[in-house]
Order: C-alpha cells, then structure tokens, then sequence
C-alpha cells in the first residue's frame, strides 16, 4: 500500500519498549476501560434503584463498580511498571530480540 509503519507495528525499531506499552496503555486501553466503568457504574445505579423501588435487598447490586475498582486501577499500575521496572523490560527486549 505504499503507506508509513506506524511507530506501533515498526517491530525492528521499537524505540522503547516500556515508553511504547505505557503509551498504549495510557492512551488506547484506559480511556476504553474508563468509560466502560463509567457507562457500568450507570447502570447499576439504574439497576440498584429499580430494585430498592421494587423491595429487594439484593447486595449484588450494592457492590462496588468492580471494572473502576479493579481493571482500570491495575491498568494504571501495569503502565507504571513498564517505566519503573527497567530489568524486567530490558530482559523482554533481549527475548524478542528487537532494537532499542
């Protein structure tokens, strides 16, 4: 197609790995998990309230947002590890074998 590598899919000229998977992370997949723990939050509260109209003590419904409480705070700890533990990452760069 004649078109640029995208700085994403360069796999020989990652530049570096830690940066590039902190970036995608903060930029493609929390925002994602952020608004479906949002668009969830909003539907239990729908859900939670139509059952206490309705008389039910349901604590299913009671429960913490578990994708905010969870998934979206792990993310951000994932994304930290990724600057912070540079052996780790330098050791990943060295299995696949790509340049730095």
């Amino acid at each position: 197609l004649g078109l640029p590598m995208s700085p994403l899919c360069a796999r020989e000229t990652i530049g570096t790995l830690g940066k590039s998977q902190r970036g995608f992370l903060d930029f493609v997949c929390l925002p994602l998990f952020e608004e479906l723990a949002a668009f969830g939050e909003q539907h239990l509260r729908k859900l939670a309230s139509l059952a206490e109209a309705l008389g039910s003590t349901s604590p299913r419904l009671k429960t913490e947002n578990l994708l905010q409480e969870h998934a979206v705070k792990q993310l951000r700890a994932n994304g930290m590890r990724w600057i912070e533990d540079t052996e780790d990452v330098d050791a990943l760069v060295q299995l696949l074998g790509v340049t730095q």
